[in-house]
């Protein structure tokens, strides 16, 4: 399992109760990351795919805040990191599972002193990966997240993130 990550200096200014902290199936498209961004503005991100994936590009867009393809809210991303798993094998599930824990120590690790809301994104990726952030975000108490595709955005008031609330 590869692992990359990005840490840059807090942005000053105001401070929400909680540090809120994406934890992303990352597929080879940016867009379900960059909605999910833009309406929880996040301090951290956790993207977790497959080695074969476009998620270590991803992750240098994050570093680069690229407001281009993942929104104006990515400027305040502090601290990014990529956590690979394998896509097509017998234990994918147990692997997404164990991904998400690893998100969640490496996020206290750099933000140490925060107290966390963490969101779990249950769109990108394999469906063996879907499955198991789906199973993790149970199992850990996570706000679990949908993104809706731009058709459908439109019966949920125009925002395309459904919080799937049944799930914690």
């Amino acid at each position: 399992n590869g692992e990359h990550q990005l840490c840059e200096g807090k942005v000053e200014g105001s401070m929400a109760p909680t540090t809120k902290v994406l934890i992303h199936s990352q597929g080879d498209s940016e867009g379900s990351l960059k909605h999910a961004i833009d309406h929880y503005r996040p301090r951290a991100v956790v993207l977790i795919s497959n080695p074969d994936s476009k998620a270590s590009r991803i992750l240098d867009w994050i570093k680069s805040k690229n407001e281009n393809l993942l929104g104006r809210e990515v400027r305040d991303v502090d601290h990014a990191h990529l956590i690979e798993i394998e896509a097509f094998e017998q234990d994918s599930v147990l692997q997404m599972i164990k991904a998400v824990e690893k998100a969640k120590v490496w996020a206290s690790s750099v933000l140490p002193k925060e107290e966390m809301e963490f969101f779990a994104g249950i769109a990108g990726g394999t469906k063996l990966i879907v499955v198991g952030m789906a199973l993790a975000a149970i199992q850990g108490n996570l706000t679990s997240y949908y993104v809706l595709d731009p058709t459908h955005a439109s019966k949920n008031n125009g925002d395309y993130i459904l919080e799937v609330g049944f799930m914690n």
